[in-house]
């Protein structure tokens, strides 16, 4: 792991340019990645073993497909290093990223982290990875404050400010934050069930079952 910054010293882009060649991957990926952050994971994961079959040395997606939860620990160990493997032969920025992905996978919480924030540094126009930067769910409640004032459109940070904020007694906010999130993505599954969540240990039943309807 330590090489991996040093690798990536060289790396001038500042976001991430895909390195396959295969239009299918590139669309499955990014339909994946789209699903990831609205945590919607086991969609994402279908996504990129779709972008795996279509490029068999897409390494990124094949970490991130290991990641959604869906293998045994030996043929996800498989897919992790193999995947990292792979990525090694792609740009740096996926070289990093696939070894965060794989780091957070396992539980090597602050490998994940120091990579993250070496990817971030990167590619600062990528908001995903500035919420894994700061520790992603795992982030105290201060520093989801300050991130969710500077990405104030990131639906994920609203998600991660509502349990945050609640774990801290601060109702209010709580509610706030799930029902910002709602409105940012109101189609997708994850933010309806964030709210209907918040909603019911608030005691607002009724509008917490709506919520979970529109969830399932």
């Amino acid at each position: 792991l330590s090489v991996v910054p040093l690798a990536a010293q060289s790396q001038t882009d500042t976001s991430l340019k895909l390195s396959t060649t295969n239009p299918a991957a590139a669309a499955e990926f990014r339909a994946g990645m789209s699903d990831f952050q609205n945590l919607s994971f086991e969609s994402s994961a279908a996504h990129f073993k779709a972008a795996v079959d279509a490029d068999p040395n897409f390494g990124l997606a094949r970490v991130l497909y290991g990641g959604g939860g869906l293998l045994d620990p030996s043929p996800l160990n498989t897919e992790l290093n193999r995947g990292v493997a792979d990525a090694a032969r792609a740009t740096n920025n996926e070289l990093i990223l696939a070894a965060a992905y794989r780091e957070a996978t396992l539980g090597h919480t602050d490998a994940a982290n120091a990579l993250f924030r070496a990817a971030s540094q990167l590619m600062p126009g990528d908001e995903l990875l500035a919420w894994q930067a700061t520790g992603g769910f795992g982030a105290p409640l201060s520093t989801t404050r300050e991130f969710v004032a500077r990405h104030p459109n990131f639906p994920i940070g609203y998600n991660t400010l509502a349990y945050a904020a609640w774990a801290g007694g601060d109702r209010a906010a709580a509610l706030a934050a799930a029902k910002r999130q709602v409105e940012l993505i109101p189609t997708a599954p994850n933010p309806h069930d964030t709210y209907a969540e918040i909603l019911q240990w608030n005691g607002n039943f009724a509008d917490a079952a709506a919520h979970y309807k529109a969830a399932t």
